[in-house]
């Protein structure tokens, strides 16, 4: 949420918003695995989900909404 008020007011940001994902994603993941205990593989090498869909509020991964 704090991310999505952030691109309201600097619309500027939306550029490299899939950048910073891409960016963070392999430390949020190895995180994530020490956190909860899981081996690496558990998690692809790549975000597997666009910016989009990350950014809105209703999206779940495995589900069937299928917006991005």
């Amino acid at each position: 949420m704090q991310l999505a008020v952030l691109l309201r007011q600097s619309p500027g940001l939306k550029p490299i918003v899939a950048e910073t994902i891409a960016a963070a994603y392999p430390d949020a993941a190895d995180l994530a695995g020490k956190e909860g205990h899981l081996p690496p593989e558990t998690f692809p090498a790549q975000c597997p989900y666009s910016a989009e869909q990350l950014l809105q509020d209703d999206f779940y991964p495995g589900t069937s909404d299928t917006r991005s």
